[in-house]
């Protein structure tokens, strides 16, 4: 390998491990998210499925305003600063929050606007904000260093990507051996845990981005990110001011606005954002199935999976460590796919790997329909544990196929201007996906549910439930592989 490329992933490492600690915290408060709201704030399941679309719509939507903001106001430093500083008085938040726990058999059907609660939605809130700067900026910058090197794209967020995942098994495992199973009591030093991580990150960031943060040429980047690269008016709020009078004027002006907005695209930049918003809608498609893992998967493991050996019983939040670590694993082969396919020129680009990720993620639910067709839901049947990390399987790999190009897809089509502002509806993606996901819990056929309905078609099993996520997964993604090579021309490549 050579010195160019060491010294791009020199940089790459250097940002993923930071990126590290913010998915660690994300992910370890995902883990446990579902069973926080029942078990400790001792809400209905309805009541915490709708929290829980409510909270991942707030938090995956938050990155539009924050992408506009940070492309426009704050340097990319200012950017991570705001990030670790909220994410570090979230954690706090949480830990007085979780504090409060008291053993209760009363299920709240409505929420209630206790101390605990308030406190618990004030740091979820702090949580949003962190999350979305530090995402959208750490994204940003693993941009900026691979920029127009053979480490740019797939392979650089690749290695971006399997960090992440390790930051999430850290937190998983972290919520895992503090709380245990049942260990409601001890959600507080998790949170505090969290603080540590993310105190002890900031200052990394502060105090080694002058070493580390290169990019291919060895080229030290620190005085690009303090630096805002917006020019025009000086004074932030007399930019402020000047942004709001052309939000006004759009939004009463809108038909005019769009039409001279679109007159201005070169053919090159209408064809780029035409196929941007139609993977977008495609990536939503595919993550309301894949965001089932942290909602419906939950349920379906705490009350259908064989948890009890005997000498050990598996706690729940354990599961969601066996995604991350099938990415971290698959990371590496899926890098010597990448060299295959380039070194034999394959047909398989931006619009394809969309469209296999989303026929691997059919796969997965035809897995778990088959696999729960069986089962009472009336009755103590347990599944055994090979076939969810059967599922995790497929779905690390359908992760790899749509996910880390999906990165890629946002550094390619996106307009080097707005690069945060795309890459935060990139990530708004989740919000959509998230708020369904959380909705479909509603109709989960847990132990003591009803028949749901869909429409007319009833949801009395755990089969028909999972085959929800098999036919709209499986459509778009052969409609993508059909259309790739129409599709990919909108791409422009080299141009």
């Amino acid at each position: 390998m050579n010195n160019d490329a060491n010294e791009t992933k020199r940089g790459t490492y250097f940002v993923s491990s930071l990126a590290m600690t913010t998915s660690l915290t994300e992910y370890g408060i995902s883990s446990i998210f579902t069973l926080f709201l029942i078990h400790v704030l001792h809400f209905s399941i309805p009541l915490s499925s709708s929290m829980y679309s409510q909270y991942y719509l707030f938090a995956y939507t938050l990155p539009i305003i924050v992408g506009l903001i940070s492309d426009r106001y704050l340097s990319r430093t200012t950017s991570l600063l705001i990030g670790f500083i909220s994410m570090i008085i979230s954690q706090i938040i949480l830990f007085i929050s979780a504090s409060l726990y008291a053993p209760s058999s009363v299920q709240l059907t409505t929420i209630t606007f206790n101390l605990q609660n308030t406190l618990f939605i004030i740091g979820l809130a702090f949580l949003a904000m962190g999350t979305s700067f530090a995402n959208n900026t750490f994204s940003n910058i693993i941009s900026l260093i691979s920029k127009n090197t053979k480490e740019a794209g797939i392979d650089s967020y690749a290695i971006y990507y399997s960090l992440l995942n390790f930051g999430v098994i850290i937190g998983i495992l972290i919520m895992t051996f503090i709380v245990g199973d049942t260990n409601y009591l001890l959600f507080k030093w998790s949170f505090l845990i969290f603080a540590i991580f993310e105190a002890i990150a900031l200052i990394i960031f502060l105090y080694a981005r002058h070493v580390f943060l290169v990019n291919y040429k060895g080229e030290h980047l620190h005085e690009i990110i303090d630096t805002m690269e917006t020019k025009g008016e000086s004074g932030i709020w007399k930019k402020l001011f000047s942004e709001i009078k052309g939000l006004v004027y759009a939004i009463l002006h809108l038909r005019t606005v769009l039409s001279n907005f679109l007159a201005s695209l070169s053919k090159k930049d209408k064809d780029r954002l035409t196929l941007f918003f139609l993977i977008i809608f495609f990536i939503i498609v595919y993550k309301i199935g894949y965001n089932q893992s942290s909602a419906s998967m939950i349920l379906f493991e705490e009350n259908y999976v064989l948890r009890d050996y005997g000498f050990l019983v598996l706690p729940v939040q354990l599961f969601s460590i066996f995604n991350p670590f099938f990415i971290i694993i698959l990371t590496p082969l899926y890098s010597k796919f990448n060299q295959k396919v380039a070194e034999k020129n394959w047909d398989l680009g931006i619009v394809a790997r969309i469209g296999i990720g989303m026929i691997l993620l059919s796969i997965c639910f035809v897995v778990m329909a088959n696999v729960s067709y069986q089962i009472d839901i009336g009755a103590t049947d347990k599944v055994n544990i090979i076939w969810i990390i059967i599922f995790e399987i497929i779905l690390a790999i359908s992760e790899l196929f749509l996910s880390v190009t999906g990165y890629a897809m946002v550094a390619e089509l996106a307009p080097a201007q707005y690069f945060a502002l795309f890459f935060g509806i990139f990530q708004s993606t989740n919000a959509i996906a998230k708020y369904i996901a959380g909705m479909v819990i509603k109709i989960f056929p847990g132990p003591e549910s009803t028949v749901n309905y869909i429409g007319h078609m009833p949801i009395n099993g755990l089969s028909n439930f999972f085959l929800i996520f098999v036919f709209p997964a499986l459509v778009c993604g052969l409609i993508l592989v059909y259309k790739r090579k129409s599709l990919e021309k909108r791409v422009h490549h080299g141009e």
